[in-house]
């Protein structure tokens, strides 16, 4: 009888059994605890043909379950294996056809001398060729050999091969690819009436919580034989968005206003964390810094210092150089700018306020004046890198801020810092520009520009003996990879891992990692980051709570008070028992009593002088954020965004409206405690929280918030004329 048309019943249920042909055999799949032999009818490997047909993936060979010695995943087909003792057969399926179980069991090193790993890990034998693979998937015309592979992705570890580094990350950054593209296309909308002036579009588009529209965007407008491509040009803080579109193209919209709208999907950085990738892997042996962060064999367990390099390069600094229109650097301040300048390697952790930016534009200063380095900077998004060109170019050093293409078109206010602006000004032909650029960046002393930007062939010629990386919590690793292919001597990652980290679509990739920064990675490589503790931000009432919960009380506040009466508490949690609906949209959540309470603070501050650039208002959930402008008369250009949207960023007064109000569903992603740190640091003078006590209280970190109101007296209820401090007791029970 041929096996594959043997029925189940008719299985011979012997112990080491093939249930196939009943010939003796130690394989066994683990996901059904049969056995199958190796030996095969028709050409096929009876374990491997059952696992293929059945779509099971893990091997058990004489009671060892066959795992990658690195990362342990079990995935047989994608499982290869190296072999320490050589007389053994270099093919591992066909070494075991034939054996007795007593001669497997009776000699262990038939499987003790070999190493299984996966395709990520390090280079190896297949087990499974793919010359079976294709043929049994010609044979079983059902099965996709590709489905083994989407449970197989590979996690991120602490220690990486050069070759598993570079395997896990681009098999990270192919998948969250497709899912970005997959959201972009899904977003399309149809018979969207555009409002024309002058040369820009605008429409209501469906925000979404996840997927955000960027500055230079590009957007496809079309109907019936008519299509046109406009550019993201403003977000304006409403549901409507701002396109600017090519003046051509403006007549387009006078015949007929109404169009289809398609968010166009690009794959440039996603080509250019995969390109960088490769570059290194290619220059594995020479680029110091690739060496460092595989792993931590270098690093010196007493000190924390690298063993591989001389950590004093620029020997010893006596007096940091300060730009004569700069403040005087505190203490901690001082100690990381003088790591930044001798460590192979600086992590910076900025909590919020400290001086980040300031920090970076002195470290940039000293490199340049002391040493004459040529300084690469790099942030994730272009408001970090314009912020930090503005503040190094105010030392008298030469600045130039190189944008992308998409980017070129907006006018911005450090045009004059630009590339493509100060190429302009020389008023060269077209043929001539790339030697115009070629000049530019060769008699800059600091380069800025996105992470992204950074993988243009414009730099290919060029070298940068330092690179520093702002905001670096919030890059993906790969992404932070892309200005390290310039081979620096030096690199300093700015940061806090106590705010928010980058922005992952794909919870596959989340699961296995994909998340963490190149940052993190390194504090688990037990590299020590020099922390600033002075933060200039927030009043004392408003740093309390942040710097004993997210900082182990080591942040201090050196600030002035806010001396303007305001009839109301600096810093208070506005008790609210409306309850949460679900928005019209139906994937999001509202509560309208909260939108009510927003609006009557945000009015009291009107009514107080309070402009509203002093003031910004967070909600976690866009059905919320849409209401309250809805709602709002007097917004204006009123920030109203979710935290991500104010990450980096601070206003006078913040308004937090936290929506979740219910007896047993929680509170989603309001308990990332991420993101409760950004929440609360965004404010100077005032910050005012509004939610329900009772359903907050559940979850563990916004329950030791509510202790410290409570505690302070600072939990209030009642009109703004009016209001009553009330017991958390009271309102918990």
């Amino acid at each position: 009888m041929n096996y594959r048309e043997t029925k189940q019943s008719e299985f011979i249920d012997n112990d080491h059994s093939c249930k196939y042909c009943n010939n003796p055999t130690v394989c066994k799949c683990k996901e059904c605890n049969v056995y199958y032999c190796n030996d095969s009818s028709d050409g096929i490997s009876h374990i491997i043909y059952h696992m293929v047909k059945s779509k099971h993936i893990e091997l058990i060979i004489n009671d060892r379950l066959i795992y990658c010695e690195y990362c342990k995943q079990t995935n047989l087909f994608k499982m290869g294996y190296t072999i320490e003792n050589e007389s053994l057969s270099s093919d591992l399926i066909e070494h075991l056809k034939g054996l007795s179980i007593d001669d497997i069991k009776s000699n262990k090193s038939y499987l003790t001398n070999l190493k299984f790993f996966c395709k990520f890990c390090g280079d190896y034998k297949p087990i499974i060729k793919n010359k079976v693979l294709d043929f049994l998937e010609s044979f079983i015309s059902d099965v996709d050999i590709k489905s083994f592979e989407k449970n197989s992705l590979p996690i991120v570890r602490v220690n990486f091969t050069p070759f598993s580094y570079v395997e896990t990350f681009k098999t990270l950054i192919k998948a969250e690819s497709l899912k970005e593209k997959d959201i972009k296309e899904s977003m399309k909308q149809e018979n969207v009436k555009l409002r024309l002036e002058e040369n820009y579009v605008y429409f209501c588009y469906r925000r979404t919580n996840e997927l955000k529209i960027n500055i230079s965007d590009e957007i496809r407008f079309s109907r019936k034989n008519v299509s046109f491509i406009g550019v993201v040009c403003r977000d304006q803080f409403t549901d409507e968005l701002k396109v600017e579109i090519n003046e051509s193209d403006i007549d387009k919209v006078l015949a007929n206003n109404i169009f289809n709208v398609e968010f166009i999907w690009k794959s440039v950085c996603y080509d250019r964390m995969k390109n960088a990738l490769n570059k290194l892997y290619k220059d594995r042996n020479k680029n110091l810094i690739f060496k460092l962060i595989l792993s931590n064999q270098w690093l010196n367990e007493n000190t924390g210092e690298s063993k591989l390099f001389k950590e004093n390069l620029n020997g010893e600094i006596k007096n940091i150089l300060v730009p004569n229109n700069f403040p005087t650097l505190n203490d901690s301040q001082a100690v990381a700018v003088k790591a930044s300048l001798n460590k192979t390697l600086t992590l910076i952790q900025g909590p919020p306020g400290t001086g980040k930016t300031f920090v970076s534009a002195v470290i940039v200063y000293n490199f340049v004046k002391l040493f004459k380095k040529k300084v690469l900077i790099v942030a994730p998004s272009n408001t970090a890198v314009d912020q930090l060109a503005i503040k190094i170019n105010s030392t008298g050093i030469k600045v130039l801020r190189v944008m992308s293409r998409r980017k070129e078109s907006e006018k911005t206010e450090i045009d004059f810092l630009s590339l493509h602006t100060l190429v302009k000004s020389f008023k060269v032909d077209v043929k001539d520009e790339g030697i115009i650029k070629d000049e530019l960046i060769k008699a800059a002393e600091v380069v800025c520009c996105t992470c992204v930007t950074a993988g243009m062939k414009l730099f290919k010629k060029f070298s940068f003996p330092v690179v520093l990386i702002d905001e670096a919590v919030q890059c993906t690793e790969p992404l932070s990879l892309i200005p390290c292919v310039y081979n620096p001597s030096q690199l300093i990652l700015v940061g806090d891992h106590k705010q928010l980290g980058p922005t992952v679509l794909n919870k596959d990739v989340i699961k296995c990692g994909f998340k963490q920064s190149l940052f993190e990675r390194l504090l688990k490589l037990d590299y020590i980051p020099y922390l600033l503790t002075v933060q200039y931000r927030m009043i004392i009432p408003l740093c309390e709570f942040p710097s004993e919960y997210f900082y182990s009380g080591l942040l201090k506040t050196s600030t002035k008070p806010f001396l303007r009466n305001l009839f109301m508490p600096s810093n208070f949690f506005y008790c609210c028992d409306g309850k949460e609906e679900v928005s019209q949209s139906g994937t999001s959540y509202v509560n309208k009593k909260e939108a009510v309470l927003v609006k009557n603070v945000t009015r009291h501050l009107f009514k107080n002088g309070i402009l509203e650039s002093q003031i910004g208002i967070i909600t976690p959930y866009e059905g919320q954020r849409s209401h309250i402008l809805d709602n709002l008369q007097e917004a204006g250009n009123l920030e109203i965004s979710n935290v991500d949207g104010f990450q980096g960023r601070e206003k006078d007064f913040i308004i937090v409206s936290l929506v979740r109000s219910n007896n047993y569903q929680g509170i989603g992603f309001v308990a990332d405690r991420r993101r409760m740190n950004v929440t609360l640091t965004r404010a100077k003078y005032g910050l005012v929280i509004i939610g329900d006590p009772f359903t907050l209280n559940k979850c563990s970190m916004w329950a030791d918030l509510l202790a410290f109101y409570d505690n302070k007296g600072r939990i209030l209820k009642g009109s703004l004329s009016n209001l009553k401090n009330v017991d958390l007791k009271t309102l918990i029970n």
